[in-house]
């Protein structure tokens, strides 16, 4: 015979475990078996529910918590239904408040009525003349910044080195470089960044003159170096030089030049491009390359070159080409009044002195 267990004043036999509901529910059915059948309610889960939880005893407090356990215990066993749990979820569900929201609230500011951020609408006028930037002593953060300007303005910002195609210089330190010499050399504008910020204000391009770097007003204005102003002025000068040409045959400082270079590879990589943005034609002195009565040179540069000979010497003294030290290109540039005969190779000087010429 089974032992009887009672617990919460329900009989319990053996390993057969009676719910608290079901036996109301065995109970009831017993006591109503002459009722009205169950299914004539229109609601029977609705009529029932209320008599199970009056049945149930009030010390089961949770779902599924053992009989006989606390609601205290059953936050124990349960932390889902703790009342710490109710609060973490309550403080979860709150709505989150954005900043601008909550300043506000506390401001006693509707949130309708707070002030937008003010938008700025430039009008941009594209010239028919397209503009075509390189840089050169610029930061690349600058550079990237001006680009943008650029090109909202109608015109291309170049990344790339001195070339044909390019229209106008922006110089941030005025250095005796490849590019800016380069411009120079071929009577390109040379103007500081702020000729593309002044222009964005105006929503379209100025006109450069106020803002090239050698222009008197910016001069004036401006505490250069002997250097840096020899460089400033040079950019304007040579620019006017060569724009009062006829523009479909304007050429540039080096035109009608024939140079041949004797010096390395890597000092020829700085002068190339600025010879020939000048207009004249390079050729660098090596093993069957540049032989001076083959390529017949106007003028000759000399660095430092194992070709460099008295033999080579004489026969660029026979077709008449002038033979050079390094610096005369960059003085013909930048002095405005340049003594030629001072620049001459010493090589060269000697040869005619002796030989009266």
């Amino acid at each position: 015979m089974h032992d009887e267990k009672t617990a919460n004043g329900i009989s319990l036999r053996g390993d057969v475990t009676m719910e608290p509901t079901e036996k109301y529910l065995r109970v009831q059915d017993a006591a109503n078996m002459d009722a009205k059948p169950f299914n004539s309610n229109p609601d029977p889960v609705g009529a029932v529910l209320p008599q199970i939880r009056s049945a149930v005893p009030s010390t089961s407090n949770s779902i599924g918590a053992p009989a006989g356990t606390s609601s205290a215990d059953n936050a124990q066993l349960n932390p889902r239904y703790g009342p710490e749990s109710m609060t973490e979820r309550t403080e979860q569900a709150k709505p989150r408040i954005l900043p601008h929201a909550k300043e506000a609230s506390q401001s006693k500011m509707p949130i309708g009525h707070i002030p937008s951020v003010k938008q700025e609408r430039i009008s941009i006028v594209v010239s028919g003349n397209v503009r075509r930037f390189i840089f050169t002593s610029v930061l690349p953060q600058e550079r990237l910044r001006l680009s943008n300007i650029i090109e909202r303005l109608g015109g291309i910002a170049d990344p790339g080195e001195l070339n044909d195609d390019c229209t106008h210089l922006i110089c941030g330190k005025l250095i005796r470089g490849s590019k800016l010499m380069g411009c120079i050399a071929s009577g390109k504008w040379v103007v500081a960044a702020d000729y593309v910020d002044r222009s964005l204000d105006a929503g379209t391009w100025l006109s450069e003159t106020d803002f090239e770097v050698g222009s008197p007003s910016r001069l004036s204005a401006t505490n250069l170096s002997e250097r840096e102003l020899k460089l400033a002025q040079a950019c304007r000068r040579w620019r006017i030089k060569l724009a009062n040409t006829d523009p479909s045959k304007r050429v540039g400082a080096f035109h009608k030049w024939r140079c041949l270079l004797y010096c390395s590879d890597e000092k020829a990589a700085g002068l190339i491009p600025m010879l020939k943005s000048g207009g004249a034609e390079v050729v660098v002195r090596k093993n069957g390359e540049g032989a001076p009565l083959t390529f017949r040179p106007t003028h000759a540069v000399v660095c430092s070159c194992n070709m460099w000979n008295m033999e080579e010497l004489e026969e660029l003294v026979s077709i008449g080409a002038k033979v050079f030290h390094l610096d005369y290109i960059s003085k013909f540039l930048l002095d405005e009044h340049v003594d030629e005969s001072a620049s001459y190779h010493t090589d060269y000087k000697k040869y005619l002195q002796k030989h009266g010429k």
